[in-house]
């Protein structure tokens, strides 16, 4: 029983903290066309990104995820929601666009280039 009420105690805080993002896949932005908005996340364990296809023709798809993780790859002008519990990067894409970043570094700052994250 002890353990049962200790495991609750560590999980349930985490599902309570866990937040929501919302990704639009956009035909333009402030980045030039086919863009992700925003572009860059840094989220935390047990979050969940909606990516939401606001222009049409876009879906989002994982590219390059840590071993183990999660991948996804979404329908063309449909929304797809990925709950994110592994840390590291993850690349995803439109089959349309360019490669865009998702970082999950608990609480490390992470720089990006115009490829990759460091």
């Amino acid at each position: 029983m002890k353990q049962l009420i200790l495991a609750l105690c560590l999980f349930i805080p985490s599902v309570l903290s866990a937040a929501e993002h919302e990704v639009k896949m956009l035909n333009g932005g402030a980045e030039g066309a086919m863009v992700f908005s925003p572009a860059y996340l840094k989220i935390s364990a047990g979050d969940t990104v909606n990516f939401v296809p606001t222009d049409i023709g876009h879906n989002a798809e994982s590219t390059f995820t840590p071993t183990g993780s999660v991948t996804w790859k979404g329908e063309l002008n449909k929304p797809v929601s990925v709950t994110f519990d592994k840390e590291g990067v993850y690349a995803y894409q439109c089959m349309r666009s360019w490669r865009w970043w998702v970082s999950f570094k608990s609480g490390k700052r992470v720089t990006k280039t115009s490829l990759c994250l460091t």
